[in-house]
């Protein structure tokens, strides 16, 4: 924890302030560790060793009195929910409609539907490395 007051705030341990500010850190690191920002060891300890790339962010944001980052964006979000619709649309018009498997229309939009599980699976791996 000392570390991180002294990164955050530029506070050496000898300023009439550090404790102020390192409950600050302290705090934060505890409500971090409870939601699972703090990465732990699988075996051994139950201390936190390191703190997650999202963990980071949030400390700073509050060391700033800013807005936290969202573990998952507006942005990712429409992507998840734009994947899904694509996935419903193309198993709807496959067997209930003229649109068969096959037809130019049918392909764009299956074409379309794979693009956007990659793009979902690439985001989903970036904040799973973000959080662990």
């Amino acid at each position: 924890m000392a570390e991180l007051v002294e990164r955050l705030y530029q506070v050496a341990r000898d300023n009439p302030h550090y404790s102020a500010y390192y409950d600050k850190v302290r705090r934060a690191a505890g409500s971090l560790e409870s939601k699972g920002y703090v990465a732990r060891r699988l075996l051994g300890r139950d201390k936190p060793y390191k703190l997650t790339r999202l963990g980071w962010e949030r400390i700073l944001a509050a060391s700033l009195d800013a807005e936290p980052p969202r573990t998952i964006s507006g942005l990712d979000t429409v992507l998840y929910l734009a994947t899904l619709a694509l996935g419903g649309l193309c198993w709807l018009l496959a067997g209930h409609t003229n649109l068969s498997p096959g037809t130019e229309s049918y392909l764009a939009l299956f074409s379309a539907f794979l693009i956007a599980v990659g793009m979902s699976i690439v985001r989903f791996l970036e904040i799973v490395r973000g959080i662990t």
